[in-house]
């Protein structure tokens, strides 16, 4: 069994299955997604870091 993983090959049959694939780079600082809409997104962070902030303005 071959356990191992590769992101090129697992993006690209993703995205042969898949017809609305958007393969996106982002600058440091820069907001990938909000919450304002609802989004059917599935996201997967490749390389580096990110922060998830969620801004609840409608707190009584």
């Amino acid at each position: 069994m071959n356990l191992s993983f590769n992101i090129d090959n697992f993006i690209n049959d993703f995205a042969n299955s898949c017809n609305k694939v958007q393969i996106k780079t982002f600058t440091k600082n820069e907001v990938i997604t909000s919450y304002i809409a609802k989004r059917n997104q599935f996201c997967i962070l490749i390389e580096g870091n990110a922060d998830l902030v969620r801004y609840d303005l409608n707190r009584k």
